[in-house]
């Protein structure tokens, strides 16, 4: 909650029920992209041909 006033704002402006629903999807929309973004994402780099070793060096 603390994150939706800090970056919404305290109180809807809108008037119509209709506006403050899609004024609140809005809102919610821009916040689940703010965590998407925050998020890490993991890829893979290597593949390790022996698990629970040190990986192997070319020429070793």
């Amino acid at each position: 909650m603390g994150r939706w006033k800090s970056v919404i704002g305290e109180r809807l402006k809108s008037r119509t029920l209709d506006n403050q629903r899609t004024e609140s999807r809005i809102g919610v929309s821009v916040l689940n992209k703010m965590t998407s973004l925050g998020h890490p994402t993991f890829k893979r780099i290597s593949w390790c041909q022996n698990p629970g070793k040190r990986p192997l060096r070319p020429g070793s």
